[in-house]
């Protein structure tokens, strides 16, 4: 009976499925919806890619998405959040080069980091440079080391908008 509710589902049209996933959020529907066939993979790729709120996603899911999704999508990928330490290690867990970042997102102009410590930032410093809006949280922001700083002020890049906050506390 699985397997018949399976096919049915397979075959709602794309107005239906759209509008569930409307109600589930985009991380939500990319986490649900994808790899079920290459239906759900184009549609998914081109209604939910573009813009990424990871720092919700507790650690199984995100581990899930950075290793079976993540890789799938990043070029379309225009908005990226990220917070967590978990969340910076899942994602160098595939990217083994952390210069590879700018050709991972080719595509990304808003960027907004959030984590405890400023030594998370490192391996996304070279991603400052292309994009226009970069907004990080840290607890320690005036230990960010100064090649952070560097890349993100003196670098010929295209930021327009650099947003800086202390969180208050550790989390």
């Amino acid at each position: 009976i699985l397997a018949k509710l399976q096919m049915l589902f397979e075959r709602l049209p794309n107005e239906i499925v759209l509008l569930i996933c409307d109600k589930l959020g985009s991380i939500e529907s990319l986490v649900a919806f994808w790899g079920i066939n290459l239906r759900y993979n184009s549609l998914m790729n081109e209604y939910y890619t573009g813009s990424l709120d990871l720092s919700t996603l507790n650690f199984d899911v995100f581990q899930r998405f950075v290793q079976n999704i993540l890789p799938n999508i990043s070029a379309n990928t225009h908005t990226l959040k990220l917070c967590h330490s978990h969340q910076q290690n899942g994602i160098l867990s595939i990217v083994k080069n952390p210069n590879h970042f700018e050709f991972m997102f080719p595509n990304l102009t808003s960027l907004s980091l959030s984590f405890t410590f400023a030594i998370y930032l490192y391996p996304y410093h070279h991603l400052f440079k292309q994009v226009l809006y970069l907004k990080m949280s840290l607890y320690d922001i005036e230990q960010c080391p100064v090649t952070i700083m560097q890349n993100i002020f003196m670098s010929e890049g295209q930021l327009k908008i650099c947003s800086l906050h202390r969180v208050g506390c550790i989390q």
